[in-house]
């Protein structure tokens, strides 16, 4: 819009001059030549009349344009900021949603574990009832095993004894050569059927045990069997539909789990895209500022040129002062006289009551430093949003690098509500409100850090407050 505004000026004085020139040539040539006064004099001279008449114009679009311009971008900028205050809003709900949702995720999934655990128990209690039947089974099966091995023991200790008996006979049918070797043969035939009696003895002994063991093995598996189909019954019935149950609860809360999962996601996906938006309209409005410091740059040598503006500082501040000393005139009053501590001790605050208080006093203690274009240093040097950033970095406020950015650090307030270590921005400006109708701000090159009154003496865009 302001190219085309400047354009249409341009294109109207240039018709301007189509028009008059030849008619004034015109004239010129009709007197000088009743007057005797050179043609060529006379027309270079009303050629630097209609040249000066059509700068004058140009100008005067130009200032027009700049105006227009002026109040597009505030409207543009003042449009964004609502944009970007409303995406603020929602990526702040966003994020509260977020906490919520997987805060419900969190216990919908732990829910839903508690659920599967509690279905679990109640397949374990069924194996259980199976485990208890098979373990009596095998007792009954190793007593039988056991009944079965007595026997086959008897058996062999009978078959022994039936043969140490026909030995103890043919002993005793047997002649022997001398009483001696009758007797030893006797003694030891006897020997041999006392011994096989006794394993006979003891043999039937370990039968009756076995039997006693395999009676209360079969009757313990009797008993097993009996609760077993008892709890089988109560399976069938209660037990059953308890499992169905909580399959059921667990299949519930487990989708459950998975749809506040889903949502979550869905949720972090709007946020990332409300993020991107954000930082859209953020690249938009430092290109803006950019374009606008830009205009002002060109308005300013304009200005210069026709001697109707005031003079360019090499900084981002343009302050109307002197060199040195102090000077005041509508952009307010400059004081260099005082740096450092001297400065703290003429607009600090003795006994600060706030935190904006004290950061005026730190602020102020690197008055006289040097301004350098990009720096970050309080004491070798730095730019007007670099000391902001710095000095609020001191009292543990992280803020943004630009003045572009640093315009939506904070909260915004109002100019009658402007209080110490409020941060004025002016767009492509910044600096901090020390109270007593005075700013300190890192001015330019020529300045560096400076106290100055007169906080509006530049257009403000927005005041924040970063406490």
């Amino acid at each position: 819009m302001q190219k085309q505004v400047k354009k249409n000026g341009l294109k109207k004085s240039r018709v301007h001059n189509r028009r008059v020139l030849p008619l004034l040539l015109t004239l010129i040539f009709i007197f000088t030549a009743a007057a005797g006064m050179p043609v060529s004099a006379a027309a270079s001279h009303a050629y630097k009349t209609v040249q000066t008449s059509s700068y004058s114009s140009a100008s005067d679009s130009y200032s027009g344009s700049d105006t227009n311009s002026d109040s597009s971008s505030e409207a543009s900028v003042n449009g964004s900021k609502t944009d970007k205050e409303s995406l603020e809003e929602e990526k702040t709900a966003l994020e509260g949603q977020k906490t919520k949702l997987a805060s419900e995720a969190a216990e919908a999934r732990s829910s839903a574990d508690a659920a599967y655990q509690a279905r679990q128990d109640i397949l374990s209690q069924m194996g259980d009832n199976q485990k208890k039947l098979a373990d009596a089974e095998v007792m009954v099966s190793l007593s039988k095993d056991g009944i079965s091995e007595v026997k086959e023991e008897q058996k062999t200790i009978r078959q022994d004894l039936r043969e140490a008996s026909n030995a103890k006979r043919k002993v005793l049918r047997t002649k022997y050569d001398s009483p001696a070797e009758e007797a030893r043969a006797k003694a030891q035939a006897l020997e041999a059927v006392a011994y096989q009696r006794t394993q006979l003895s003891i043999s039937r002994s370990e039968m009756k045990t076995a039997r006693q063991e395999k009676k209360q093995a079969v009757n313990y598996y009797r008993y097993a069997k009996k609760q077993w189909k008892d709890d089988q019954a109560e399976l069938d019935q209660e037990v059953l539909n308890r499992l169905k149950a909580a399959t059921k609860d667990w299949t519930d809360k487990y989708q459950q789990a998975r749809d506040k999962e889903a949502e979550l996601a869905e949720t972090d996906a709007h946020l990332t895209q409300v993020q991107a938006e954000l930082d859209a309209i953020e690249a938009e409005e430092e290109a803006r500022a950019a374009g606008q410091a830009a205009q002002n740059s060109v308005r300013q040598g304009n200005e210069a040129e026709t001697g109707d503006g005031q003079d360019s500082s090499d900084g981002e501040d343009v302050t109307g002062s002197s060199a040195s000393g102090s000077s005041s005139d509508l952009h307010g009053t400059v004081d260099r006289s005082l740096t450092g501590q001297k400065a703290v001790e003429a607009y600090g605050y003795e006994n600060p009551s706030t935190k904006g208080e004290e950061l005026v006093n730190y602020a102020l203690q690197f008055v006289g430093n040097p301004y350098v274009w990009g720096g970050t240093s309080l004491t070798r040097g730095c730019d007007c949003s670099g000391f902001v950033q710095q000095v609020y970095k001191e009292f543990g406020v992280n803020l943004t690098r630009t003045c572009a950015s640093q315009l939506y650090d904070g909260r915004s307030v109002s100019y009658q509500d402007m209080q110490p270590g409020d941060v004025i921005n002016y767009g492509s400006h910044t600096a901090i409100y020390i109270g007593n109708n005075r700013i300190v701000h890192a001015s330019s090159k020529k300045t560096g850090i400076i106290v100055q009154d007169n906080p509006a003496y530049r257009q403000i865009l927005d005041i924040r407050r970063m406490f």
